[in-house]
């Protein structure tokens, strides 16, 4: 399934290039990239969450007087910067939340694919999201100040592949969706044979496109993922998600160059 949901996020991504450029705003990377690594790794709320850049953590670090190697100095600033991210983690992740019942969250260590799954009459239905998918479109951040307060509100949304597959079928149905927390946009759907290779046959027609379907046919599609979990909801559930897999990750990349530092 691996290639499948690859496939499905570069189309994901794509289709939100092709929007901004036909109208999207300034990219927050664009305007100061410190702020949008910070934004990459603060609790997120529902749709938004807001910093002022005068209130953000800063942390200056002078360099080592103690060594003369470049290697050293460079462990103790990355040993420095693990101990502050695992400091902040530890209340942050409080606010992460755990994925809604009947979903069951599959992951493992190092990979940046995670996977919720639940039962449905006779469907197993797989929602896949992927960390470093959500990573490139930090990029892409679309930003707006506020006139009252000046913090800067940042517009985050993830891409997620939901798959739907039934005991005595040879296909399975495919929806490449994008949220916010706020709302569920389907982008693509596709129906694919579950034979990979099958799958990966350019010339196989898997559907229309979506915008061009019927606003009824439309309608129903969301009806039909809606009673299945897949809400605005989930969406949030599954930014959270994210932003803690990144975090994560990020420490656990800290501590093995760090390692690989002190190995000599």
């Amino acid at each position: 399934r691996m290639r499948r949901i690859i496939r499905a996020m570069m189309r994901i991504s794509r289709v939100a290039v092709m929007e901004r450029g036909c109208g999207g705003g300034m990219s927050l990377s664009g305007r100061n990239p410190a702020a949008n690594a910070f934004a990459a790794r603060v609790p997120l709320t529902r749709s938004s969450f807001s910093f002022s850049f005068s209130t953000c953590p800063h942390r200056t670090f002078a360099a080592s007087a103690t060594s003369s190697s470049s290697s050293d100095a460079l462990l103790e600033e990355l040993q420095k910067e693990s101990a502050h991210e695992r400091a902040n983690y530890t209340e942050a992740s409080a606010a992460t939340p755990s994925p809604p019942a009947p979903w069951s969250l599959t992951e493992v260590e190092g990979d940046t694919l995670m996977t919720l799954t639940r039962s449905f009459a006779n469907e197993t239905v797989c929602v896949d999201i992927m960390v470093n998918d959500q990573l490139e479109k930090e990029e892409e951040a679309v930003y707006f100040e506020d006139e009252e307060t000046g913090e800067i509100e940042v517009d985050v949304s993830v891409d997620f592949v939901v798959s739907i597959l039934k005991e005595n079928s040879d296909y399975e149905l495919v929806f490449e969706c994008r949220s916010d927390g706020s709302f569920i946009e389907i982008v693509r759907v596709s129906l694919e044979p579950e034979d990979e290779e099958e799958a990966d046959d350019e010339a196989l027609y898997t559907g229309p496109v979506f915008d061009e379907l019927d606003d009824a046919v439309q309608d129903a599609m969301y009806a039909f993922l809606e009673e299945r979990g897949v809400t605005a909801d989930l969406g949030e559930c599954l930014i959270q998600l994210s932003t803690d897999k990144e975090q994560r990750m990020y420490m656990d990349w800290l501590d093995e160059m760090s390692r690989f530092l002190r190995s000599g």
